[in-house]
């Protein structure tokens, strides 16, 4: 008699839900997510990855995501709701990568980290069978994060629901971002956004730079070589260094740079050298 198999199940929850979504703090959007999680599951720990991205931003919002995501451990459950299309045909997805689960819509908001972690399933969350008893009966169409989104990631969480419930299988849609562009002797990017700081961060990659480089930002006429650490220049001075999520930041020490050298997110960045840069075995935190 042949012994039955078992398959290992692509998303073992282990009681950790993040949420990461442009609302800010000042109303009651978050607030009432963390409701409606907690009103199906309550013991589950909620932990606010960021609720400040720019409105709308929904590039800003998948960098944060895959910028935090990894550091948390497989069977977390994130919900991340950056929508500008809320309310229409765009899909809802529920997406497993590196034994963590992903709930979003489908705008390109989960593509990074899911690209990140690898090993993707992604499936499309849709009113069936198995999810009809966790929706409300007319959620609301300007709020899928409450209505949607957190009844869903609550039962995944909780391991009410699996993934293949949630939806038939999907390809997830992709990010629009800009390509950086290489010549002979140099590779142009562009400032994709600021952080808290007002660093602005590009779309330059370590492995993009040179060791001989020399960053040039033309909007705000200034050229900079590459550093490591911000204690390299004085207060005041622009600098540029790899930060630690691994892109090319131009930053002011102890300033903002964004306001300072006036620059905005789509400003090109050229990169000088000749040489591709050494990748370094512990590189130094911004």
């Amino acid at each position: 008699m042949a012994s039955a198999t078992t398959t290992t199940p692509v998303f073992t929850p282990c009681g950790l839900v993040t949420l990461t979504t442009d609302f800010g703090t000042v109303d009651g959007y978050v607030g009432a997510m963390k409701g409606r999680i907690l009103s199906h599951a309550s013991e589950l720990r909620i932990t606010d990855l960021a609720h400040d991205i720019p409105a709308q931003n929904v590039i800003h919002g998948a960098s944060t995501l895959a910028a935090a995501a990894s550091y948390w451990p497989r069977g977390t459950l994130h919900i991340a709701v950056v929508d500008p299309g809320v309310g229409t045909e765009r899909r809802a997805l529920a997406a497993v990568a590196g034994g963590q689960c992903f709930v979003g819509p489908d705008n390109g908001l989960l593509s990074p980290v899911l690209q990140q972690l690898g090993d993707i399933q992604c499936h499309q969350i849709t009113r069936n069978s198995d999810t009809t008893a966790l929706l409300p009966p007319r959620p609301a169409p300007t709020f899928h994060g409450r209505d949607l989104f957190a009844p869903i990631g609550a039962a995944l969480a909780s391991g009410m629901l699996t993934l293949e419930q949630t939806g038939p299988a999907c390809d997830p849609q992709t990010l629009d971002q800009p390509i950086p562009l290489r010549t002979q002797d140099q590779i142009e990017g562009e400032i994709v956004l600021f952080d808290h700081f007002g660093n602005a961060i590009t779309n330059l990659k370590r492995e993009d730079l040179m060791e001989d480089a020399l960053i040039v930002v033309s909007s705000a006429e200034v050229s900079m070589a590459l550093k490591s650490t911000y204690a390299e220049v004085e207060p005041g001075t622009p600098i540029a260094l790899v930060g630690s999520s691994g892109f090319l930041e131009i930053a002011i020490r102890d300033g903002h740079a964004g306001e300072i050298l006036g620059l905005r997110a789509r400003d090109r960045i050229h990169v000088k050298g000749s040489q591709p840069q050494k990748a370094r075995s512990n590189p130094q935190e911004p």
